[in-house]
């Protein structure tokens, strides 16, 4: 008796698609740093930005695990990448990834202390100032965005962040506390809500 004939399939037809992978990747991360799992969490991200190289929103959430970890070179380098791209997060995208904003304080301190005792290391001072404006405490920002032009006057970014930080019209908006105020420096419109809801309407499909 003949066997009936086996309906053929499509090469990948039921394999998620590169950029799904990639945010089930970065789902993860994301749930492994809320935990404090952040050796985890870098590792999940990794692979997100294997899939998605050129995403900005994934590399800036690779600083930020790297600066959990104080791995501050390196974490200084990957928000590096994501700023000279596009607009950082503000406070409440980068608050909403911690269980408690004691959490994410005692972080910061340990970053402070870093630079502090490190004065000369441009990429702490330059991620402390990205944290410094994320938080909205753009004088303390300033500071540290001029120990790094002058650690290093090559460094384009950093010049253009900190001409955007004390020109008149920002250093009048910056009064208010925004972090969105700044050029170059804007709120991520909720970037990452927008990642969880292509997210869903992929898998609904």
């Amino acid at each position: 008796m003949q066997s009936p004939p086996v309906a053929a399939v499509a090469p990948g037809a039921d394999q998620p698609s590169g950029e799904d992978q990639a945010l089930q990747f970065f789902d993860s991360a994301r749930d492994a740093f809320m935990h404090g799992e952040y050796q985890q969490a870098l590792t999940q991200v990794d692979r997100a930005i294997a899939l998605l190289p050129n995403d900005a929103v994934l590399h800036e959430f690779r600083g930020l695990a790297l600066f959990a970890l104080g791995d501050y070179r390196q974490g200084a380098a990957s928000v590096y990448a994501a700023l000279s791209v596009g607009p950082g997060w503000d406070w409440t995208t980068l608050s909403a990834l911690y269980p408690d904003t004691d959490v994410y304080t005692q972080q910061l301190r340990a970053l402070e202390q870093y630079a502090n005792q490190h004065p000369d290391q441009s990429d702490a001072r330059f991620l402390l100032a990205y944290h410094y404006l994320t938080c909205g405490y753009t004088d303390q920002a300033i500071g540290q965005l001029q120990e790094v032009v002058q650690l290093n006057p090559k460094d384009q970014l950093s010049a253009q962040l900190l001409a955007s930080l004390t020109s008149p019209q920002t250093a009048g908006a910056s009064s208010a506390g925004a972090p969105s105020a700044v050029p170059g420096f804007a709120a991520a419109d909720r970037r990452i809500d927008r990642t969880d809801s292509a997210r869903r309407s992929g898998g609904a499909g």
